[in-house]
């Protein structure tokens, strides 16, 4: 989370405890420095992702749901 007020509300903050979440709070205008991370870290899920929801639409699949979603991401995780 970058830090604007809009994101943590009292009810963000209820959801977070009572789900065992703890927010990460990163300092403004620091993309540049985290974005390595979508790039490097997370691109072979994202990619392996992206194989999934293809594969949908190659069975005729017209949009992805939470179900899909949780299909495939439980697939490439491990």
């Amino acid at each position: 989370m970058d830090g604007h007020g809009s994101h943590y509300t009292h009810r963000f903050k209820e959801l977070a405890q009572q789900n065992y979440i703890i927010p990460f709070w990163l300092p403004a205008h620091s993309s540049d420095l985290t974005q390595p991370l979508d790039v490097a870290v997370f691109s072979s899920i994202k990619q392996r992702y992206r194989q999934g929801v293809q594969e949908l639409i190659r069975a005729g699949q017209t949009h992805v749901d939470i179900t899909n979603f949780l299909k495939i991401y439980t697939q490439i995780r491990p």
